[in-house]
């Protein structure tokens, strides 16, 4: 499967969430800043419209050593990021956990 990125996506492995963030899968739905959190098999993420509105849940990613990217809807991660595909096309913009077989695609509701 894979998440349409809108806006700055931050995206996480979905179980590195699960086993290291406080709380869990729910608390990082809970803590995701202005918009609602989406999920695939694989991964996790938050997005925002204004990349200062991610500071908050991006110190918790960090004080709990969990590894995340943040994704431009049109340039596309903004770090190197080896566990992640990134796809610009006519329908919009895509990501993955890097290997994964293309599928569903979670969408912006």
């Amino acid at each position: 499967m894979a998440i349409e990125v809108v806006g700055i996506t931050l995206v996480c492995r979905k179980v590195d969430v699960s086993s290291c963030y406080p709380g869990g899968i729910d608390a990082f739905k809970e803590d995701s800043p202005i918009f609602v959190a989406r999920e695939d098999d694989s991964l996790i993420t938050s997005t925002v419209m204004n990349a200062s509105d991610l500071r908050n849940l991006r110190d918790k990613l960090l004080a709990v050593d969990i590894q995340y990217v943040a994704v431009d809807m049109f340039d596309g991660p903004k770090t190197n990021c080896d566990w992640l595909e990134f796809e610009c096309g006519q329908d919009g913009s895509v990501c993955k956990l890097k290997g994964e077989v293309p599928g569903r695609i979670e969408r912006w509701k």
